[in-house]
């Protein structure tokens, strides 16, 4: 019986390889990460606000104003739901509240829970969407190693992409939904247009925006594009022409209806709020933010250059020497329906990332899974046009070569979450300060009083905010100041940005003109710490390596005359 059923299941693995094989890896990769600085009230991946955004936002039955979109609020509330009605049955949490702890009788294991279960269930998500999207991107090519070996090199060994399979933000929805939008859309072109295609390619690209607007413009051109190929299809059928326009019907029905029922109807003031906040706001001005064209800072080559390390901290180096050969390559053998599979990454680039004047890493995982389809077509073609034995032995070897590095690479995935400043903190802690010295981690908001890890660990936590400590009487402030590099810097750099000092004065009654430095407030510099990698990781050459080291520095700033 044990023999029968380990027979079934290795031919189930032979069969089905190309897509359980990168599903286990993401899985092992990821698994470091569900567990990263629990328990703790709050996530500490960095601007994770699940699970009170959820909480939060279901409680003001979706008035409450966040920049970000609110389907993970869609995704996580029923298992949010199952958990917190339990703990109302067994009286854990019968008076909601929106400020600490919540209603919550033990809010350090009840908000713990909540963030494991969040991560776990962004995991499952993901590794259901990749299953189905490797499954099923055969419409592609028959030759399923070479969908696993793309998908693996832009999406599977993507440090960014493994870290939003578990990350509660919503860039994960974002990248998961695109995907399922992606395939339809390749569906269409290489097989046919059915309505039923139409309208969940459509629903997919508002789930995906609903998530995060940023991934929105990739789906302008490929609707152009497929929209003229298709009438060019029907013109002279009328059962094709008719079936064309009931597709548009239905693509304008599913992604205006979904997006209006998941974004505008029960909130439209703030819908138009978070609008206004990234489309000519706040949320993209590189006055504020800085380093980018707006400011002046960047000329346009090194804007350009800014983009091409960006692509290549996404793709790592083995993907980037994959991908750059395949280009190199592409106008010698184009694979099937290129003309159409090309859109979808230049739509994003041309009108979503370039126009941002500013390069953030993160912000290019909407352009590597939009080059998916397109590179798993070319991978098809070299292989389809290259008969020599010898020569494709040596192509696939040096591809997997290529894979493996790039496998090497995606370890820092789990070790870059060791540089958050939490993490850091909680180290220099323990090996140097005594639990009675008062604390503080610079913030330009108060912290809420014992919701931080610190309180639980047993240390003496200052909450001012850092406009609290320069009005703060200099007896009373605290014996230490934690401070991020990169944090600080953009603190300071506010002096150089009139648009960022208003934004500070706005938000955290910052003024800038009053501060010109930690030491300033009577402290010194007693210790830079930089995070580290293991010695068996030998990338540190990687740009997004070197700028994990410098911005993550940890500066620890001691009262001057603090006596211990």
């Amino acid at each position: 019986m044990k023999l029968a059923v380990g027979s079934r299941l290795l031919n189930w693995f032979r069969t089905y390889w190309w897509v359980i094989a990168p599903l286990l890896f993401i899985t092992l990769y990821c698994i470091p990460l569900v567990t990263f600085l629990l328990p703790a009230t709050e996530s500490y991946f960095g601007e994770t606000y699940q699970p009170l955004r959820a909480l939060k936002f279901f409680a003001s039955k979706g008035q409450d104003y966040h920049k970000y979109g609110p389907l993970p609020n869609f995704l996580l509330a029923p298992t949010y739901t199952l958990t917190l009605a339990n703990w109302y049955i067994l009286g854990t949490f019968t008076s909601p509240s929106t400020d600490f702890p919540y209603g919550f009788e033990n809010p350090l294991r009840q908000l713990s829970f909540l963030i494991l279960q969040g991560r776990v269930l962004f995991l499952i998500l993901a590794l259901v969407t990749f299953a189905i999207t490797l499954h099923q991107f055969t419409c592609i090519t028959k030759r399923t190693y070479l969908i696993a070996l793309a998908f693996m090199l832009l999406i599977a060994t993507n440090i960014n992409d493994l870290l939003y399979s578990v990350n509660t933000r919503p860039d994960g929805p974002m990248v998961w939904f695109a995907l399922l939008s992606l395939l339809i859309y390749c569906k269409i072109i290489f097989d046919k247009l059915t309505v039923k295609r139409a309208f969940w390619m459509s629903v997919f690209a508002s789930l995906a925006i609903t998530s995060k607007a940023l991934i929105g413009p990739m789906f302008l051109l490929p609707y152009l594009a497929l929209g003229i190929q298709q009438y060019i299809h029907s013109r002279k059928n009328p059962e094709k022409r008719s079936l064309f326009w009931r597709s548009i019907a239905y693509t304008l029905v599913a992604g205006f209806g979904t997006y209006l029922l998941l974004n505008v109807i029960y909130a439209p003031s703030t819908w138009y709020e978070q609008m206004t906040h990234w489309v000519g706001g706040e949320g993209t001005s590189s006055a504020i933010w800085g380093g980018g064209l707006a400011s002046g800072e960047l000329s346009y080559t090194t804007y350009l250059t800014q983009i091409a390390i960006a692509i290549l901290n996404n793709l790592g180096p083995g993907g980037t020497i994959v991908i750059l050969i395949t280009l190199i390559l592409f106008p010698f053998m184009p694979g099937k329906y290129w003309y159409m599979l090309i859109i979808p990454p230049i739509s994003v680039f041309f009108l979503a990332l370039l126009p941002l004047g500013y390069v953030v890493d993160r912000f290019y995982i909407v352009f590597t899974l939009a080059l998916l389809p397109f590179i798993i077509s070319q991978f098809d073609s070299i292989s389809t046009r290259i008969h020599r034995l010898p020569l494709k032995y040596i192509i696939n070897a040096a591809a997997l070569i290529l894979l493996v590095f790039n496998m090497y690479w995606a370890t820092f995935a789990f070790i870059r979450p060791q540089g958050n400043p939490q993490a850091m903190i909680e180290h220099d802690l323990q090996n140097n300060v005594n639990k009675n010295t008062s604390i503080n981690i610079l913030s330009l908001h108060p912290q809420v009083p014992g919701k931080n890890r610190l309180y639980y660990l047993g240390y003496n936590l200052n909450t001012h905010s850092l406009a609290q400590i320069i009005n703060d009487s200099p007896i009373t402030r605290p014996g230490i100041i934690y401070a991020n590099k990169g944090q600080l810097d953009f603190i300071l750099d506010a002096q150089k940005y009139p648009q960022r000092a208003q934004m500070l004065i706005k938000e955290s009654d910052l003024d800038i003109g009053q501060f010109t430095s930690i030491q300033s407030l009577g402290y010194q510099l007693k210790r830079e710490v930089s995070p580290t990698t293991p010695i068996w990781f030998k990338l540190d050459f990687m740009p997004i390596v070197h700028d994990w080291h410098t911005r993550n520095t940890l500066l620890v700033f001691e009262r001057i005359n603090n006596t211990f």
